[in-house]
């Protein structure tokens, strides 16, 4: 058996520098998947298109957590969204799996858009010209070779956007 990693808890974290903001918390989910954060802000991820049910997983995994955005804004200027396009960061604890007895874990600040796209719950969208796009297609082509998440089975998704 492979080593993975396996992430246990998200957790807040401090203000970062360079274009980063702290927000209150992700206090809603919408469901066209616009984030509404504690300061009424309302926010989408940036660079990734999402499936109807990573739509349905997000207020599990964002409702109530402190989270860290940064807005990308070549995609802001470019087109009209329903809500501002960031790059969403929150802290998660990591550890080796299998376990090890008197393991430990580390935190990592991880970004949600990524996350998805690695784990095949996004695809990048084609028709977007956005900071992090060069990026996003390298770790959406990985989860496609490995056939992870919507890359296994929808059909769908393997249409030009």
């Amino acid at each position: 058996m492979r080593s993975t990693q396996l992430l246990l808890v998200l957790l807040s974290f401090n203000l970062i520098p360079n274009g980063y903001a702290l927000a209150e918390q992700v206090v809603r989910v919408s469901e066209e998947g616009i984030l509404v954060l504690g300061t009424d802000e309302s926010v989408m991820l940036a660079g990734v298109q999402l499936s109807p049910e990573t739509i349905r997983m997000l207020p599990a995994l964002l409702a109530g957590k402190d989270v860290t955005v940064k807005r990308d804004d070549e995609l802001s200027e470019t087109d009209s969204f329903a809500a501002t396009p960031v790059y969403l960061y929150i802290d998660a604890n990591e550890i080796n799996f299998p376990f090890e007895p008197g393991g430990k874990y580390k935190t990592t600040r991880m970004m949600i858009n990524e996350w998805l796209l690695s784990i095949g719950a996004a695809r990048v969208p084609r028709r977007y010209v956005f900071e992090k796009r060069n990026e996003f297609l390298k770790v959406q082509e990985e989860a496609k070779n490995r056939a992870d998440g919507i890359w296994s089975y929808e059909e769908v998704w393997a249409e030009d956007v």
